[in-house]
């Protein structure tokens, strides 16, 4: 199935290159010159243990936020939305102009074409959203932990799937020293690289629970009931 590829190897890394939109489309903007990502660090092979037990309290105590995201794809092309985050298991991806939407309701991992009038699915656990919106984060046990130590103002923890549940490896960054959830950056067995890198960040008490249920979900389930 196209969605375990794009969302098992690299979390939204070509999610946009797959919604099937004719070469008459309009083509997404250029990557901006200068991104979040551009004065990251290099995560080294070494695991700070205190880094990686400040990230999973971090995660722990991460509820309800909701902000903006700005996905750079290896082609250099660019795509922004709105992103929502409800722990846990629940996460949302509206793009601008863009006829894409992808929905995580606790369980599974949904990218609607709403051009194509389509739906697939996968499993959360299949794919690395599973890292930032499992229950219960013990980042040593769920994950195979490559790297992780801070670097000027940054933090970063590197991941990779032990199970093989996907290939590649997840770079979590965070701000530094106040520990705040800025960029990921997904790395597919191939080496190519998708950032996602997170603006105007803010808690929220709480976030609408239909925003994690596609339109027609809710009517099929109350079929399925009958």
């Amino acid at each position: 199935m196209l969605i375990k590829a794009l969302l098992a190897a690299t979390i939204l890394s070509a999610a946009p290159a797959a919604a099937g939109l004719d070469a008459a489309a309009e083509t997404p903007e250029a990557a901006p010159q200068q991104t979040a990502a551009d004065a990251l660090p290099e995560p080294s092979g070494e695991v700070d243990s205190e880094v990686v037990e400040r990230v999973n309290a971090y995660l722990d105590n991460l509820n309800a936020v909701q902000g903006r995201f700005v996905q750079i794809n290896p082609d250099g092309s660019a795509y922004e939305g709105e992103i929502y985050l409800d722990r846990p298991g629940k996460a949302r991806f509206d793009y601008d102009n863009y006829p894409l939407l992808i929905v995580a309701d606790g369980m599974t991992v949904a990218q609607r074409d709403e051009e194509l009038e389509t739906t697939d699915r996968v499993s959360l656990k299949s794919t690395p959203l599973y890292y930032l919106l499992k229950s219960d984060v013990n980042l040593t046990e769920d994950a195979q932990v490559e790297a992780a130590g801070t670097s000027g103002d940054s933090t970063f923890v590197t991941l990779s799937d032990p199970e093989g549940e996907f290939e590649g490896v997840l770079t979590l960054y965070f701000s530094s020293p106040s520990l705040e959830l800025r960029e990921w950056i997904a790395t597919d067995a191939l080496g190519q690289e998708t950032r996602f890198a997170l603006t105007d960040v803010r808690r929220a008490s709480s976030l609408d629970p239909r925003l994690f249920t596609l339109d027609g979900d809710e009517a099929d389930d109350r079929r399925g009931r009958r």
